[in-house]
């Protein structure tokens, strides 16, 4: 599902939805899906940059 067409914009629209534009808890949140993303790109786990529209 991360590696499928559009996935990053799908992640990025459903964390803005969520957390919205800001706050600690929000910057939190996406730097731990952030590093969660670049362990598994480490580990060959993953093709594409799912977190893009995050960073």
């Amino acid at each position: 599902m991360l590696e499928e067409d559009g996935a990053a914009d799908r992640l990025a629209g459903w964390s803005l939805g969520h957390w919205g534009n800001g706050g600690d808890r929000a910057q939190r949140c996406l730097s731990t899906i952030c590093r969660a993303v670049d362990f598994w790109g480490a580990r060959g786990w993953l093709a594409a940059e799912p977190a893009a529209g995050l960073r």
